[in-house]
């Protein structure tokens, strides 16, 4: 009698997910998970049809661990979300790889996701998913994502009116068109992340509109379109240290107006290279208030190693020292509209003026 009893128990236990072990049990294609879940193999989904997401979190606080495992999607043109975080927090995925979903949609979207942490996790888009994203976040906040690899697919990484997320140590490797593409964020941070571009037309870190105090430290942008091509329009500054845009087809950085009008915070542009472009090496257009110092600019051939556009008053910059900008063949070595106040600028080679309205 007592051990029908203790049957039934460890039954009913096991239908409410209590009973130790339930959490490694590998979920369904289209499942939802509602606990913590370690892969101890591939998850299959080649077959899968959809609509639903391969796997939904339905649960705060819980880890999705592939354990170096894949979750494979289907094969040719698709729109199947791989792993999908709503309105939830303080989830994990990690460890292992994700590939072949979302020809039009995305391997991983945190949709109102907050403070959820993606480490460790390869993203892989097949040729034909040319308009995938790698990660997706739309609406979030805080979220975490580290050492990331995401191959091929339109966007590497995309954020949507998002805040406060933070992406570090991760490679956007032969994306079509952007590496990091965000639009109206706020208070975002990438650092020690790597772009390699598919093509001379792919962007490396482009923001399309209107974010505001968004931080770029030691990242790498190389042989794209723009190495970092930021629109803020007036809405929102931006830091840029130690960054690296190289070879690229147009400039390496090129930043509209990178100020807050409302605030009359400026922007931050210390000690980046920008060397062997098809444009200029740094383009600030209404640099407002900005602190441009130690940044080298060489051998960048249509235009010129740095250019200053519209920097009249109250949109001239604040100090602009310390920069090199050398054998630029396109035109100018240092190039400011209307003046720029500064010291210790270093320029020479380049064949029409070393210097325009810029103090040495």
């Amino acid at each position: 009698m007592l051990r029908r009893l203790a049957l039934v128990l460890v039954i009913a236990l096991g239908a409410l997910g209590l009973v130790a072990g339930t959490a490694d049990a590998a979920p369904a294609c289209g499942g939802t998970i509602n606990h913590d879940v370690t892969l101890h193999h591939n998850l299959d989904c080649s077959g899968y049809a959809g609509p639903a997401p391969a796997i939904t979190f339905g649960k705060s606080g819980i880890t999705l661990n592939l354990n170096h495992h894949k979750i494979i999607g289907p094969t040719g043109a698709d729109s199947i979300v791989g792993v999908k975080v709503y309105e939830l927090h303080s989830d994990v995925i990690k460890n292992g790889e994700i590939e072949n979903f979302g020809s039009n949609d995305a391997q991983i979207w945190l949709e109102y996701a907050s403070n959820t942490v993606v480490r460790n996790v390869r993203i892989v888009a097949e040729a034909s998913d040319t308009s995938a994203e790698g990660i997706y976040v739309e609406y979030g906040a805080g979220n975490r994502i580290g050492r990331i690899t995401a191959v091929g697919g339109k966007y590497g990484l995309e954020f949507y009116y998002s805040a406060h997320n933070v992406v570090t140590h991760s490679l956007m490797n032969m994306p079509t068109s952007y590496g990091v593409y965000t639009n109206d964020d706020s208070l975002d941070a990438f650092i020690r992340n790597r772009v390699i571009a598919a093509s001379t037309s792919t962007e490396g870190f482009y923001d399309d509109s209107e974010s505001n105090a968004m931080t770029y430290v030691h990242n790498v942008a190389n042989g794209g379109d723009d190495g970092f091509e930021l629109y803020s329009y007036g809405d929102g500054f931006v830091v840029l240290r130690n960054n690296v845009a190289n070879n690229n087809s147009s400039d390496g950085f090129y930043l509209d107006e990178p100020y807050n009008e409302y605030t009359g915070a400026s922007s931050t542009i210390v000690n980046n290279t920008a060397n062997g472009n098809g444009g200029d090496g740094f383009n600030v257009d209404y640099p407002a208030g900005a602190t441009i110092t130690w940044n080298t600019s060489n051998g960048n051939m249509s235009d010129s190693g740095f250019y200053l556009e519209n920097d009249y008053a109250p949109y001239d910059v604040k100090t602009f020292s310390d920069n090199t900008a050398n054998n630029n063949p396109g035109g100018y070595g240092l190039y400011a509209d209307y003046g720029a106040a500064g010291h210790n600028n270093h320029a020479h080679g380049n064949p029409t003026l070393n210097y325009y309205n810029v103090a040495v």
